[in-house]
């Protein structure tokens, strides 16, 4: 953040300077009167910024150079200034100058107006709203938020709507009231529930996201809570010992087409799992997906993410699961690394549901609807 002070008669000049300077985003972070014998008393405003921000406010002021060029050329003249009569000849209105509105200076500043115009036109369309100012006394939550992976606007935005809406200065009571605004923008739904007929499902995720001891913990969980029997089709074989867990029966297949043959062979199942490994996201990954949807007829996706890899990759499985339909999330290994806020943030954003949240490697205890309390509580501990 860039820091400067600013002196002025009184409060209302400082101010001037610093939204000239600095621009409108800027950041109050103390005042005082100064009083100095013999002399009047000033007012210093010590004000921040965030570069970015300084930058747009720098750009913002900017005119283009071609239009301070073209308004110093000589304007060329469109028509001829004296009208022509003579006693044999009607009098003849003025003409234009052969091709001087074609000019090249003309061009140049025509192509210069349509320029600013568009820049113009942008810049209304994404004109921030007038900051409100944040007490000095709340701008360390304001780090807070920014050092667990909130963006540096989210969390702006999120503390002046507080204080908009005449939240306390109390340092406490402005977290609670973080953590009532973050659970209200998330979804948690539980998909799996058992049916008549099996509920097929399809376990997507990167390797090593936790997707054989997530299926495990489910399988055992479900048999316990619902005395209920489930099935896992893996392409490999899986490295977690999954055929001694309780209640669940495990087999292989060799294509998506094959999945309907080799549930055939197993019976009294409620709940169908096929497990799908993907090493990396990429623009064709959503149409090999919707192709495994097809083909095994699956009616639930879950999207097994790892809080243990980067926040980019947990940002790109959940663009992905936004992206399909009837698919839910699974936060994974939330007791090896902590959930960074921007994935509260994009969750927050593309209001993908929440299923579960696994923390740990006991069975089937590690395991956890979700819920807003859970998730907040995994970034703000």
């Amino acid at each position: 953040m860039r820091i400067k002070k600013f002196h002025g008669r009184n409060m209302r000049d400082s101010l001037e300077q610093m939204r000239r300077e600095l621009g409108d985003e800027a950041i109050i972070l103390s005042s005082r009167e100064i009083h100095e014998p013999g002399n009047f008393p000033i007012t210093e405003v010590v004000a921040g910024i965030e570069p970015e921000e300084l930058e747009f406010h720098r750009q913002r002021q900017r005119v283009p150079s071609a239009i301070v060029h073209a308004a110093g050329e000589k304007r060329p003249e469109l028509y001829s200034p004296r009208v022509i009569r003579d006693a044999n000849v009607e009098l003849q209105h003025p003409q234009p100058s052969p091709r001087i509105a074609q000019s090249a200076s003309t061009d140049t500043l025509m192509s210069e107006i349509r320029a600013l115009k568009e820049a113009v036109r942008e810049l209304r369309q994404h004109q921030p709203q007038t900051p409100t100012f944040i007490p000095s006394s709340l701008l360390d939550i304001q780090e807070t938020l920014n050092a667990v992976g909130f963006s540096a606007n989210h969390s702006r935005r999120l503390l002046e709507g507080l204080f908009q809406s005449g939240a306390t200065h109390d340092k406490e009571e402005m977290l609670r009231l973080i953590r009532e605004e973050l659970m209200s923008g998330l979804r948690c739904a539980n998909p799996l529930r058992p049916s008549q007929q099996a509920v097929r499902v399809l376990v997507i995720g990167a390797p090593g996201s936790g997707k054989s001891t997530l299926l495990a913990k489910l399988a055992t969980s479900f048999a316990l809570t619902l005395n209920a029997r489930s099935l896992v089709l893996n392409p490999t074989h899986s490295p977690y010992p999954l055929r001694s867990v309780t209640g669940l029966e495990c087999r292989e297949y060799d294509t998506f087409e094959a999945v309907d043959g080799v549930c055939e062979q197993s019976s009294n199942i409620d709940f169908e799992f096929v497990e799908m490994a993907i090493p990396s996201v990429s623009k064709q990954t959503n149409e090999d997906i919707q192709r495994a949807i097809l083909a095994t007829r699956a009616s639930v996706v879950l999207c097994c993410v790892s809080s243990a890899h980067h926040p980019a990759i947990q940002e790109a499985w959940i663009q992905l699961g936004s992206s399909l339909e009837h698919a839910a999330v699974v936060l994974s290994q939330l007791d090896c690394h902590a959930l960074p806020g921007s994935t509260l943030e994009l969750l927050t954003t593309t209001q993908l549901p929440v299923a579960f949240i696994t923390d740990g490697q006991s069975i089937p205890q590690s395991i956890k609807a979700a819920t807003p309390e859970r998730l907040v509580g995994a970034v703000l501990k």
